[in-house]
């Protein structure tokens, strides 16, 4: 029997592939949200019409600020720690443990408040919807317990799947659900329904258990813990306190309904963002752990150069943006093509932002990130209420891109200051000039119909030439993505039984 040859590759080179590989495997996984998000979006405006999708669009909007917000506190904390553990079991326990109280405790809260907040609104029939929905809650935190675990653990492709399940499994229960009763409720169940599919998936990889006794306490994950939340609180509300202020200072349930379908098309560099963050603390953190500094910080280095390079792929969306609106939505939802071209950019200086955090978080200075959390809620609460009432919906999305942009700024210079990581500023000078010829091409390129996918695809095979023609990826990356690396195998991860 041939024995496969020994891997001569250092330690850190290991790691560095191991990284790659995770994160394209989980932002594969990740990215099945852009067509299941845009078929469901298609199928719910044309079913329900602007109103009523308004309603499910104002309840998910709500629901997913709260289940991203309680697992955004502790996930990052959970990746730290179970990829520090020497048994990452009774850890494992103390993480969904965490999450499901506090899973539990926001499906409390919605139930209590969903009257006060529809009245609010001035939208009675959201009490009811936000009631239903608020079930997803505790399923999704435990959910999102099993994935940080496994990302913890190194176990990339396994967390990959469970991701891709409740994508793949959403739009099917929606479109069933659908067809059964045409209501807002029947979509809310669909998407429960998909939750609980990602649940039961995640649990055949590694089984989790409440009851599990830990050396490490609570109160140990909330101090670390603490700082993420309001962080996390902070960063929710700047993504998507715009929607509800639209709302409350006025705009009518068309508008806040167009507004919501430029902010699920400008989805994509956040999901990037949600795949390579965990990817990069777990990365840092291990490599700390043994005391290779040097490689902990390339792979920082490494991942803002990919936050930078999503720059020029955002402006080309933002320069299509009346085709992909017209073509997705119809023509009724014209108005959402301003409000996603600013949006886009906003989007893409969210991923810088997640992953200049990430690193602190991996470097254990997550205090600093408490200042930079409420500026950035004042910034943009100041914003809104300055704009909203004279630019409607392209003030909203202006504020928050502004906010976003001021945001990520300074969380590199934080990141680059407290940990020393070099700031690949060529990347982003070149990654820039590309976004604003992309961006012209675009916008100077009129299509119709389903011709738009053409558009982007040709469009977006120049950018990527154009980045290889300024070297912008080395030969072992480019080799990397021909050999198919990035989606074969099983990583074995450090310390995982």
């Amino acid at each position: 029997m041939p024995v496969a040859p020994a891997d001569s590759r250092s330690p850190s080179a290991r790691a560095a592939q191991a990284g790659i590989t995770g994160t394209m495997q989980v932002f594969a996984a990740e990215l099945l949200i852009v067509p299941s998000g845009i078929l469901v979006a298609a199928l719910l405006t044309r079913t329900l019409g602007p109103a009523d999708f308004a309603l499910f669009a104002l309840a998910a909007t709500a629901i997913a600020w709260i289940e991203w917000t309680v697992t955004t506190m502790f996930s990052r904390a959970s990746l730290k720690l179970v990829a520090e553990a020497s048994d990452w079991k009774p850890i494992g326990g103390l993480v969904l443990r965490a999450h499901l109280t506090g899973g539990l405790l926001a499906m409390l809260v919605i139930w209590i408040a969903a009257f006060p907040i529809a009245r609010a609104l001035d939208a009675p029939g959201l009490a009811a919807v936000l009631a239903l929905f608020a079930l997803d809650i505790p399923l999704f935190t435990a959910a999102q317990a099993h994935r940080a675990v496994l990302v913890g653990l190194g176990l990339y492709r396994e967390r990959a799947v469970s991701t891709a399940s409740r994508w793949m499994s959403r739009l099917a229960f929606i479109a069933l659900f659908i067809a059964i009763d045409r209501s807002v409720f029947a979509a809310i169940a669909g998407s429960i329904a998909a939750t609980i599919t990602e649940l039961l998936v995640a649990r055949r990889f590694i089984r989790l258990s409440p009851f599990a006794r830990s050396s490490v306490d609570t109160r140990q994950l909330l101090e670390f813990a603490g700082p993420l939340l309001i962080f996390a609180l902070c960063a929710r509300l700047l993504d998507k306190i715009d929607l509800f202020a639209l709302r409350g200072l006025g705009e009518s349930l068309t508008t806040t309904g167009a507004y919501s379908a430029a902010q699920n098309l400008s989805l994509g560099p956040g999901l990037f963002a949600a795949a390579l963050s965990p990817v990069l603390i777990t990365t840092m953190t291990r490599r700390l752990r043994i005391g290779d500094t040097a490689a902990a910080l390339g792979a920082a280095r490494n991942s803002l150069r990919a936050s930078f390079l999503l720059l020029p792929f955002a402006a080309l969306v933002a320069g299509a943006a009346p085709e992909i609106t017209v073509f997705l939505f119809g023509a009724e939802f014209i108005a959402a093509a301003r409000p996603l071209a600013v949006l886009m950019i906003g989007a893409a200086a969210l991923v810088v932002l997640a992953i200049a955090t990430a690193i602190l978080v991996a470097i254990g200075r997550v205090k600093s990130l408490i200042g930079l959390g409420i500026a950035m809620v004042v910034a943009a609460l100041a914003g809104h209420v300055i704009l909203i009432p004279s630019f409607g919906a392209l003030g909203a999305s202006a504020v928050t891109t502004a906010t976003s942009l001021a945001a990520a700024t300074t969380a590199v210079v934080l990141a680059h200051r407290i940990s020393g990581v070099a700031v690949p500023v060529g990347t982003l000078v070149r990654s820039s000039t590309v976004a604003v010829a992309a961006y012209l091409a675009a916008s100077g390129w009129a299509t119709d119909g389903p011709a738009v996918i053409a558009q982007l695809a040709v469009l977006a095979a120049g950018v990527t030439a154009a980045l290889v023609v300024l070297r912008e990826f080395n030969p072992g990356e480019i080799a990397s993505f021909r050999s198919g690396v990035l989606l074969r195998g099983r990583l074995r991860p450090e310390g995982a039984t």
